[in-house]
């Protein structure tokens, strides 16, 4: 098992073992203060739909992590390496380019063991969204920052994440982070407890009977203050996805 840091909240398996590429890395990076930007670098807000909907506001990460890392040199970046602004982030990031590395795309469970290895995640910063990845890295208790929804369906359980809208909150809240561990693992414990209540299988299984109903033209109950529920519907309808539930859609939203 490589060495255990002081910032890290939760280990990688010990049974586990990366390919030579990421071994190689992880060499370079241990004790260091380790943050994670799985997502696919794409930032340029171009006017078609599909480009815009696919921005992760990598580069609103990008002025953060510069400032951040000139103050706290231990700090090194992981990053993942491809997507349609790829070259781009190189030539931004090129004044702390000896301490970030980059890592193709990764099948799940090598993606979820490099996530528990890292301190902090960084999910998109563009849409306002809890996307897949924030959902993954919360339920295993990291650290997690990003861009979220500004919409409250979660009123009798709100969010417990820091929000992230520009390079200014994000360097503030990536350095509550790294100076206080005592808060870096009671808001990871918040933001895993958090998840479980509103996205565990649970959960999931209820919505998905929901929806199968919905999409069915059965008779079926919406729930009244399930949080998770509306936000889903919400995105369905944010991204024009056209499915049969769309009249039952426009009423609660």
């Amino acid at each position: 098992m490589y060495k255990q840091t002081e910032y890290n909240v939760n280990y990688i398996d010990s049974k586990f073992s990366f390919n030579a590429e990421i071994k190689d890395i992880l060499k370079k990076i241990d004790n260091k203060f380790i943050v994670y930007m799985p997502c696919w670098i794409v930032f340029s807000k171009q006017k078609t739909k599909k480009n815009y909907f696919h921005s992760k506001g990598n580069d609103i990460a990008f002025d953060s992590l510069i400032k951040f890392l000139n103050k706290y040199p231990d700090t090194r970046i992981i990053l993942r390496g491809n997507g349609d602004d790829f070259i781009k982030s190189k030539e931004i990031l090129s004044s702390i380019s000896s301490k970030v590395y980059y890592i193709n795309t990764l099948d799940k469970k090598t993606l979820i063991n490099l996530m528990n290895l890292s301190d902090v995640i960084l999910d998109q910063f563009f849409l306002g969204c809890l996307g897949g990845t924030a959902i993954e890295a919360a339920s295993i208790g990291k650290p997690l920052l990003s861009y979220f929804p500004d919409i409250d369906f979660y009123k009798d359980d709100p969010y417990p994440f820091l929000q992230s809208t520009n390079s200014e909150e994000l360097f503030t809240n990536l350095e509550k982070l790294y100076l206080n561990k005592e808060f870096r693992v009671q808001y990871s414990n918040d933001c895993k407890d958090w998840i479980i209540r509103n996205y565990s299988s649970n959960e999931v299984k209820k919505l998905g009977l929901i929806f199968n109903d919905i999409i069915n033209n059965k008779k079926t109950t919406l729930p009244k203050n399930n949080g998770n529920f509306y936000d889903i519907i919400y995105w369905l309808y944010f991204f024009y996805i056209k499915m049969k539930f769309s009249k039952v859609l426009c009423i609660y939203i």
